[in-house]
């Protein structure tokens, strides 16, 4: 079945919204069981536990969403080419851009799961992807490993959008989960919130 990107683009939020849901209220009803203060809770992310986690429950919700649609991938490997068929020279030019712009704009740095999740169209199952999508789940301080949460979250924007831009996606989406930032860190909760807010097109900001 053929549907326009910007219709799997909100099926995909549609999913992450029930995600959220699930995870709350069971968060909600099993949290208390725990003899955890609630100062505490943000290092104690129940339900959701990783960020596999939360990706996993949005696999769930939109498989049931659009398997007429697409199908979808999940950490996927820019630098293995051969991942998905080419009906022609055209994929794999595309393919190549897209691995050129991941290392521009990573610093020549790639990691296990370059994409985190991806649809294809279920005709052919190949690229351009209909949506590409980041999630991030911040379930603890970052910063240990010297990272910036709202720095990341803006470099991923970037690099979703050159994805765009070059044809390589049809569509991009951010997830951002926030179990303790805002539980913990209200100002940089806050950022994340704004940007997501800026961004509302494209990205949504979910206090796990």
């Amino acid at each position: 079945m053929k549907v326009a990107p910007s219709v799997v683009k909100k099926l995909f939020f549609d999913a992450v919204e029930e995600a959220y849901r699930y995870i709350v209220e069971n968060y909600n009803r099993v949290a208390p069981r725990f003899k955890v203060p609630e100062r505490k809770r943000g290092e104690h992310p129940f339900i959701c536990w990783s960020e596999s986690d939360l990706r996993t429950l949005i696999v769930y919700y939109l498989m049931q969403k659009i398997k007429d649609i697409g199908f979808i991938h999940t950490e996927i490997v820019l630098k293995r080419i051969g991942k998905f068929k080419y009906d022609g020279k055209f994929q794999e030019k595309l393919w190549k851009e897209a691995v050129d712009e991941a290392l521009r704009l990573k610093n020549r740095k790639f990691v296990a799961g370059d994409i985190d999740l991806a649809i294809t169209p279920i005709e052919s199952d190949s690229i351009p992807f209909i949506l590409i999508a980041e999630i991030k789940y911040y379930h603890y301080d970052v910063k240990r490993y010297g990272r910036d949460p709202a720095k990341e979250i803006e470099e991923a924007y970037n690099l979703l959008k050159a994805f765009k831009e070059i044809g390589f996606t049809k569509e991009i989406a951010i997830v951002i989960g926030d179990h303790y930032y805002h539980r913990t860190q209200p100002s940089k909760s806050k950022k994340l919130e704004e940007y997501a807010k800026k961004h509302q097109h494209d990205i949504i900001y979910l206090k796990v």
